[in-house]
């Protein structure tokens, strides 16, 4: 872990003890240990899962999806709506915000580490603003990152969708073992 991390032992052994301390980590008893390394016995570590959650909300052309995930990525419960008739920011807005609160009793606060937002169109990250869309009931200049950081207290990113799905495909799909990969998305627009 040092090596990969590019961190001296001494530093993986102080951020694992902050980390145990917080609850984030615990000692996994049941878990093999390898030895081959000089030195003392070493600990295996799991992580706590349930500590660190994410409210993640997914926007495009046909639904809205908001989830609470965990750390390595599994849905704990979520909420799907396809888009029926007329669909404004507004609109959008009030649906996001009220399965949020839906979902904020499930854990708690302190456990819940942000929101991210990805959504179609051109997006400005630094802004947390959707600034355009194509073919998405001319929705523009959505300040939807500002809105929901002020109204739950809580970080918010917003992300572009397909830039989102590649960093997911990264850290927990397919490419998550490899160094380089492209992400091809191919939808309506």
């Amino acid at each position: 872990l040092s090596h990969r991390l590019n961190l001296t032992p001494m530093s993986i052994s102080y951020i694992a003890g902050d980390l145990l301390e917080k609850g984030i980590l615990f000692e996994n008893l049941s878990a093999p240990i390898k030895k081959d390394t000089p030195g003392r016995k070493g600990v295996a570590l799991s992580i706590a899962k349930e500590r660190l959650l994410a409210v993640g909300v997914s926007v495009s052309r046909r639904h809205l999806r908001v989830s609470l995930v965990d750390l390595c990525g599994n849905t704990l419960k979520y909420f799907s709506h396809q888009h029926d008739g007329e669909v404004t920011k507004d609109s959008l807005t009030i649906q996001i915000i009220n399965d949020i609160k839906e979902l904020l009793p499930l854990a708690p606060k302190e456990h819940i580490l942000g929101i991210g937002v990805s959504c179609i169109g051109l997006v400005d990250i630094q802004k947390k603003t959707v600034i355009s869309t194509t073919d998405f009931y001319g929705i523009n200049d959505w300040h939807i990152g500002e809105v929901l950081q002020k109204e739950f207290d809580m970080p918010c990113f917003v992300a572009e969708d397909m830039k989102a799905a590649g960093l997911t495909e990264h850290y927990y799909g397919t490419a998550k073992e490899l160094r380089d990969f492209v992400y091809l998305g191919i939808t309506y627009g």
